[in-house]
């Protein structure tokens, strides 16, 4: 679980890679099918929330245009047990 530091939003993962992101204030919510496998990790700066997974995949959400990327170059046979990012996402 992950909140946002400025804005009133919640982050969570499951173990079937599933997301969810919660709006405290409405009480609305979302979730996404991101990952194959156990989502290990939620990092969020300013616009964008970073996710990792033991499926080997690092996604990017960004909140302002709704719209998940890929990070591209990691190796498809490792397990991403635990991330931390810059401040410049990198």
């Amino acid at each position: 679980m992950a909140f946002h530091p400025l804005l009133p939003l919640l982050a969570a993962g499951d173990k079937q890679g599933n997301f969810s992101l919660w709006n405290i204030e409405d009480k609305s919510a979302a979730t996404f099918s991101i990952h194959s496998q156990y989502i290990s990790a939620l990092h969020w700066r300013e616009h964008a929330l970073t996710t990792a997974s033991y499926d080997g995949s690092i996604r990017m959400l960004d909140i302002n245009q709704g719209q998940w990327t890929e990070v591209q170059g990691l190796s498809p046979d490792i397990e991403i047990s635990a991330m931390d990012c810059c401040q410049d996402a990198r």
